[in-house]
Order: C-alpha cells, then sequence, then structure tokens
C-alpha cells in the first residue's frame, strides 16, 4: 500500500509533457512566394536583367577580369564550333571507302583541328577560372559593404515596418549567394554559347537535327523550373517553423541566457519545441520529395527520347564490331573487342569473326583465352616481348605462360 501511494503521488508531481508548437502562417504581400507563378517563359525573360546586374557590378569592380572573362567565352564558343565540324570531316575520311591508310591519311589534318580546338577550350577554361577568381572575391567584399551601409542609412522607424525584416534577409542571402553569382552566370553563359554554336554547326551540316537538340535540352529546362518551384513551396511553408526553431536554439545554446534557461527549468521545453519544430519542416521536405522524383524522372524520360542515352561499354563494343565486320576489310586487327559484353553477344561476335576470317588476315588481341581457340596461331607477349606461340593445343600442355594463365582463368 505504502508502495502504491508513492507511485501515485510521484506520477503526480510530474510535470506534463508540453504542448506541440503552435502553426504559424505569414500573411502579406512579403509572405508570397516568388516561384509560386513563374512560367519558365517568364524566368528566361529575367535572366538578362540577372546577367546585367551581376555584368555591371564585376565591371565597377574589375574590368580587366570582366573583360577576360568576356574573350573566354567567344573563345570557348568559337572553339566549339571549330571542334564539332572539324570532327564531322573527318569522320567522313574515317568512314568513307579505301584503305585504313587512305583514309586515315585524309582525316588526319581535321583531326590535329580537332586536338587543338580541344586543347584550346581546356586552356581557355582555366584562364576562365583565374579571372573568376580575380573577381568573386572583391565582388562579395562589395556586396557585403553595400548592405552594411544601406542599412544604416535607413531610419530606425523603418525597422518596424511590413516587409523590412523580409527584404532584409532576403540582401543577406542575396551577400551569401555571391561567391558563387559568378560561377553561376560564367556556366550559363558557356552553355548558352556552346548549344547556339552546336545549334548553327548542326544547322550547316543538317537542319533536321536542330530541332531535335532544341527537343533535347528544352525537358531540362522544364524540369529545374518546376523542381525548383518544388524546393522553394517546402522553404516558404518551413519559414514559420525554421524562425522558430532559430530562437528556440538561440535560448537553448546561448551563454548569455543559460543560467535562466535552467533556473526555470525551460531545458526540456526547449529542446522538445526544437525537435518538434524539426520533425515537422522534415514531414513536409519528405512529403515533397516523391513530386521531385516523379518531375526528374519525366524529364529525364523526354530528354532520354528525343536526345538520346549514353551507350554502355557493351554497346559501343558491339557498334564497333558490327561496323568492322561489316567493311569486311583485308586486314582487320580487332583489339579487346568484346572485353565489356556479355557471353551471348561474344559469341555472336566470335561466331562473325570465325565466318569471315577465311579469306583475310585478321588479329585478335584478348586476355580472355578461350577465345583464342579459333585462332590459326597464338603469340603470348609478357612485358613488351614474345614468350610463346603456337596452336591453342600445344600452348595448353606446353606447360608455359599461356597454360598458366589459361589454368588460373578457369580456378575460380
Amino acid at each position: 500500500m505504502a508502495s502504491t501511494a508513492s507511485n501515485e503521488q510521484q506520477n503526480s508531481t510530474t510535470p506534463p509533457p508540453p504542448p506541440p508548437p503552435a502553426e504559424i502562417t505569414y500573411s502579406g504581400q512579403y509572405s508570397v512566394n516568388p516561384l509560386a507563378e513563374v512560367s519558365f517563359r517568364r524566368m528566361c525573360g529575367q535572366l538578362p536583367a540577372v546577367l546585367g546586374r551581376i555584368a555591371r557590378l564585376a565591371w565597377r569592380i574589375d574590368r580587366h577580369g570582366v573583360q577576360l572573362l568576356i574573350v573566354c567565352q567567344a573563345v570557348t564558343g568559337v572553339s566549339a564550333a571549330v571542334l564539332l565540324t572539324a570532327t564531322a570531316r573527318a569522320m567522313r575520311h574515317v568512314l568513307g571507302d579505301g584503305s585504313a591508310g587512305d583514309r586515315l591519311r585524309g582525316a588526319l589534318p581535321a583531326l590535329l583541328v580537332v586536338a587543338l580546338a580541344a586543347a584550346l577550350a581546356r586552356g581557355t577554361a582555366a584562364v576562365a577560372a583565374y579571372a573568376e577568381r580575380r573577381i568573386t572575391p572583391r565582388l562579395t567584399t562589395e556586396t557585403d559593404s553595400a548592405l552594411v551601409e544601406a542599412v544604416c542609412r535607413v531610419e530606425a522607424s523603418a525597422y518596424a515596418e511590413e516587409g523590412f525584416s523580409d527584404r532584409h534577409e532576403a540582401a543577406e542571402m542575396g551577400v551569401i549567394r555571391t561567391h558563387v553569382m559568378v560561377t553561376d552566370a560564367q556556366r550559363f553563359l558557356s552553355a548558352l554559347i556552346r548549344m547556339v554554336t552546336a545549334g548553327g554547326v548542326l544547322s550547316v551540316l543538317n537542319p533536321l537535327m536542330l530541332p531535335l537538340l532544341l527537343l533535347a535540352v528544352l525537358p531540362a529546362g522544364i524540369g529545374a523550373v518546376l523542381s525548383a518551384r518544388v524546393d522553394y513551396e517546402i522553404h516558404y511553408a518551413n519559414v514559420a517553423d525554421r524562425n522558430v526553431r532559430g530562437m528556440m536554439r538561440w535560448w537553448a545554446t546561448t551563454s548569455k541566457y543559460g543560467d535562466e534557461v535552467r533556473a526555470n527549468s525551460m531545458t526540456d521545453y526547449l529542446v522538445f519545441w526544437y525537435r518538434a519544430l524539426s520533425d515537422r519542416c522534415d514531414r513536409r521536405t519528405l512529403a515533397a520529395a516523391p513530386r521531385t522524383l516523379r518531375i526528374a524522372l519525366l524529364s529525364a524520360l523526354a530528354g532520354g527520347v528525343f536526345g538520346g542515352t549514353e551507350l554502355s561499354g557493351g554497346q559501343w563494343q558491339r557498334i564497333a564490331c558490327s561496323r568492322a565486320l561489316y567493311r569486311r576489310p583485308g586486314l582487320l586487327i580487332l583489339d579487346e573487342p568484346t572485353s565489356q559484353m556479355d557471353p551471348r553477344g561474344e559469341h555472336r561476335i566470335f561466331e562473325q569473326i570465325k565466318a569471315i576470317a577465311a579469306d583475310r588476315i585478321t588479329i585478335v588481341v584478348t586476355h580472355r583465352l578461350e577465345n583464342t581457340r579459333i585462332a590459326d596461331h597464338i603469340v603470348v607477349m609478357e612485358h613488351g616481348r614474345i614468350t610463346e606461340q603456337g596452336r591453342y593445343d600445344d600452348l595448353v600442355h606446353g606447360g608455359g605462360t599461356f597454360a598458366e594463365l589459361l589454368e588460373l582463368s578457369q580456378d575460380r
């Protein structure tokens, strides 16, 4: 009886858990999400003004750096156009008629141009990175100083006006983003210039490829806008909880209020609210994850349909082998032709090699020793020197390097 009474007394003195944090919603013109109704067309229309503002700030700070960036962008566009044109010209020779030597000699000038254009593009990228590192630190300092001066000049009554703190926070975020502003602008302009030059070259080579280029990049742009809209929607939904959570963290961790918080037994209350607000923000973010996934999948699918996808190593090998076997050259050299293929594809390729090998010289370089069964003569090389040669059955029972490697490949 005494134990039961003491337990009941202990339970009655246990404080009830604190109430969950209330939902706080903002209202007014400054609480509206600016990306809620923005369209892809409107966003593209705002880009020139944003880029112009960045350019004016950078020009005022470092004219030589901006001039260097502009020259680098122009050289990047020219090199991209030259690279595409020279590659198309080289491929016409490589895939044309004639012997391999004649085709390579015909493609050699275009291949040299390709190499020079690629080297020029890499050098230009390095110079652009140097110019960007010249501009960014001074631009960050300039925008930060301008914000501090602007805040110091306003009247004290402005702090109480509606939307002042929101505009102040947005300006602070803009200053924080300054260090990537030049990089983002440079990447955007570089991608735009390359796309324009690629479109110009494709329109000259084959005008029908220009709509395919636009259809390949358009889904990615639309998907980026839709994903940004979802991100900003979650950002604005979490503004109130994030602000209150910041206050909880400030009171709980600032040494100035540490004694007062502990003396009034507020620690558990603050920790409970901080965790509850964090969980609420996480739930909103996780609830939006399926929408972001659907947008990413649909944009990737649309881009893949119109723009194609990167082939795997085995698929590239199938294309290369099919091209070589279709041309039926007098001398056929295959270097690891099936190293990334599945067994079925590898079997089909070697069946085709056996079918055409009778009336031509065929040299196959391979580390898959089982594939050498079809060879008339096998040459084993080690450290650049010939160590064995002969037929498959002779090398298997010869006790040399070939037999050792074959046994190791089968002992798994």
